[in-house]
């Protein structure tokens, strides 16, 4: 069978197109994909809104953060505090962070932090990493300078154990140190304190997820002597009810 030279340059010319247009698609994805990754959004999560009831006062808390960037690069504010029931706030802080991505599973961030709660306030200059660890642990470690020299770390670690595609189960882990003692706000060095929650989710929409659980504190060491001077417990457990949103 004769190929004439006509149809030789049509079905060239036909890959030739071909060729072309593929290269087209695809440096048009790529673009569509630094775009998407490029694009400044803001994100409003709180993770807490719940109700403490234990021995003594109850508590009302709250954690959450407001996000504004991309995959690569954002701005964080962080707030969590405690607020007993007779209205006076017992723990108040707030981060302003500039975070930037340093892995597919982790970032880096710094920045301040500063301390309403307890009296007298406090600053600190702030840098740690937060992602998931190996097992989709979410982890988030800290370490803090404060304005009155003083170091600390906190390291706060959580999981999702999926139930089913509604109800889950999460433990969550935090570790609080300081490497001198500052006795203004009764706080000695060593490991200073721990809170481990247990809360069970149901997410009603992917954005909204009521709970109910337990939540247990502990001081230690000196830090532990000076709550005691003072009156108050050492150990708190609590029973919870609260609701996670999101923005």
């Amino acid at each position: 069978m004769r190929i004439n030279q006509h149809s030789t340059s049509r079905l060239a010319a036909s890959r030739n197109a071909c060729v072309l247009l593929g290269c087209l698609l695809t440096s048009t994805a790529f673009a569509h994909d630094e775009k998407m990754d490029s694009m400044v959004i803001p994100t409003l999560t709180l993770d807490r809104l719940e109700w403490r009831a234990g021995p003594g006062s109850d508590v009302l808390a709250w954690e959450g953060a407001l996000r504004i960037g991309n995959d690569s690069n954002a701005f964080l504010w962080r707030s969590k505090g405690e607020q007993l029931s007779g209205g006076t706030t017992e723990k108040a802080e707030n981060q302003l962070l500039w975070q930037h991505m340093v892995s597919e599973f982790f970032n880096l961030h710094t920045g301040i932090r500063q301390d309403q709660r307890p009296s007298p306030t406090r600053s600190y200059a702030v840098i740690g990493v937060d992602g998931l660890a190996p097992y989709w642990i979410e982890t988030n470690a800290d370490l803090y300078v404060s304005d009155q020299g003083r170091l600390s770390a906190r390291l706060e670690l959580a999981h999702d154990l999926a139930i089913t595609s509604r109800l889950s189960l999460q433990p969550a882990l935090e570790i609080n140190a300081a490497a001198d003692d500052d006795l203004a706000i009764d706080e000695g060095a060593g490991v200073t304190r721990s809170e481990l929650g247990l809360r069970l989710r149901y997410a009603v929409t992917p954005d909204i997820a009521p709970y109910v659980g337990m939540h247990w504190e502990q001081t230690y060491g000196k830090t532990a002597d000076l709550v005691r001077h003072h009156g108050e417990r050492t150990a708190t457990t609590y029973g919870l009810v609260g609701i996670s949103l999101s923005f």
